[in-house]
């Protein structure tokens, strides 16, 4: 199988770990590539532009200005890929803005998130288990559980003592825990918002995410 790869790793390593899932990939650089993968990835960086939920930038948001080139690039693979109905992975921001495109917002600044730290995870339709995962990021995707068309397979008992939106807008209430990854069957999408790339491949939380990915790619059941 063969990934699409929207800019390289923050690790300069190709596609770890998902090279245990793909056995070629390439770096996409036009739209009509996408036909020729099985899932595109988007991986971690930069702040995306609130815009792309509705909203304005929080004192801390680091995209302030507008959409950058990138965002705008990967909103339009994101949209192809939709329609040619191949799978989307995102890492960290690509999580957040599959979670954006999706029709869902982010909580533009959180805190908690800076390390490795544990998270609960679905591994069969009653069965969940403790992992460990690494974690960057301080902003978060907004899913909560009783979202139709947006399945969280892994949670962490709060970590943010705030959850902050633009200026003027009312901060989202305490939440009782916070998405880790997501599935957004509609739009074939898996949003995976810590770090796999960051760890090995025996670490449980890699392997999970790896069968995961397995499923999406072959349209099975995630769990």
């Amino acid at each position: 199988m063969k990934l699409g790869v929207c800019y390289e790793s923050s690790t300069g390593h190709d596609i770890f770990p998902f090279d245990e899932v793909f056995d070629d990939w390439i770096v996409l650089s036009n739209m009509a590539e996408v036909s020729e993968v099985d899932a595109v990835l988007l991986w971690g960086g930069t702040d995306i532009h609130p815009s792309y939920y509705g909203q304005e930038p929080h004192p801390l948001t680091q995209n302030k200005v507008g959409p950058s080139k990138r965002d705008i690039f990967e909103w339009s693979v994101m949209q192809h890929a939709e329609d040619l109905g191949v799978p989307i992975i995102g890492v960290c921001r690509g999580a957040q803005f599959l979670c954006a495109y999706a029709g869902y917002p982010l909580i533009q600044h959180v805190g908690g998130h800076h390390g490795s730290h544990m998270v609960m995870c679905q591994t069969g339709k009653d069965s969940h288990r403790l992992m460990e995962t690494s974690s960057d990021h301080h902003q978060m995707m907004n899913v909560q559980g009783d979202a139709d068309d947006a399945h969280i397979l892994a949670w962490s008992n709060p970590l943010s003592k705030v959850y902050q939106q633009e200026p003027g807008r009312e901060d989202v209430p305490p939440l009782h825990a916070e998405p880790e990854v997501v599935h957004f069957p509609k739009v074939q999408g898996l949003a995976i918002q810590g770090h796999p790339e960051w760890m090995s491949y025996n670490d449980p939380f890699v392997n999970w995410v790896n069968s995961l990915i397995r499923n999406l790619v072959n349209k099975v059941e995630l769990c």
